[in-house]
């Protein structure tokens, strides 16, 4: 099979070499895999005075519950997350679906920090779980597909880093951020919406997508022209 050359606006002749697209694809999954794991891990960091702001209660018990459940619901909104944007990038490409997954949870994490109740903040960070876990699945199959073979073991096990580092850099924030107010600390994963115009400019989608997006649009075509072929010849016999 010849060399994938993915097109790039504003590369000299419209393309990108394999390897620089391969550094591209990975590197965009990487670093969405970090600040996907920061923006996750950033509540756990704020739970106590955010239940004690917004509930206004010191009562030990009650902040630990009510903080359960906005992790609950974040961890159950994560896993259909995954699934509910792995259709999506089957259907709309994985590096325009990277970049959706990747607005949601930095938007929603950063819109938390606003939150003016317990309910609104549970809501906020449920919607960005969707896109957390919906990064996931498509920075997994980005590298996946952007890879070759014997690349891909390592590159997946590398990607696995990520979640540290991530756990590190809401650390990092927390503990600038943190002693002026917890709201500081979710309004810092707004972050990976800025970057996230880079993602969209530079990264291609794959051929192994393009390839099974033109065959599943040739299939359809077929099928279509060979119902509309059955429908003249039966309108021609009566």
């Amino acid at each position: 099979m010849a060399l994938y050359q993915p097109t790039l606006p504003g590369s000299r002749d419209g393309t990108v070499g394999v390897m620089k697209y391969q550094k591209l694809a990975f590197w965009s999954a990487f670093l969405g895999y970090v600040f996907d794991c920061m923006d996750l891990n950033i509540f756990t960091l704020v739970l106590v005075p955010s239940m004690r702001e917004l509930l206004q209660t010191t009562d030990r018990d009650l902040v630990q519950q009510a903080g359960s459940v906005v992790v609950a619901v974040k961890l159950i909104c994560w896993g259909i997350g995954g699934v509910l944007f792995g259709i999506v990038a089957d259907r709309f490409g994985r590096a325009r679906t990277l970049v959706m997954t990747i607005l949601i949870y930095a938007v929603f994490t950063g819109l938390s920090g606003l939150a003016r109740s317990w309910g609104e903040l549970v809501g906020l960070h449920g919607i960005a779980a969707f896109g957390i876990g919906g990064e996931w699945a498509v920075g997994a199959a980005l590298v996946a597909e952007a890879l070759p073979d014997e690349k891909r073991d390592g590159a997946m096990g590398f990607i696995q880093s990520s979640f540290a580092i991530g756990f590190l850099m809401a650390a990092i924030v927390n503990w600038v951020l943190g002693p002026y107010s917890w709201r500081w600390v979710p309004a810092f994963g707004f972050l990976p919406a800025l970057w996230v115009l880079s993602v969209r400019r530079r990264v291609p989608e794959s051929e192994r997508w393009i390839s099974a997006s033109a065959r599943t649009q040739g299939s359809i075509a077929t099928g279509m022209d060979s119902r509309q072929a059955h429908i003249h010849a039966a309108s021609r016999k009566g």
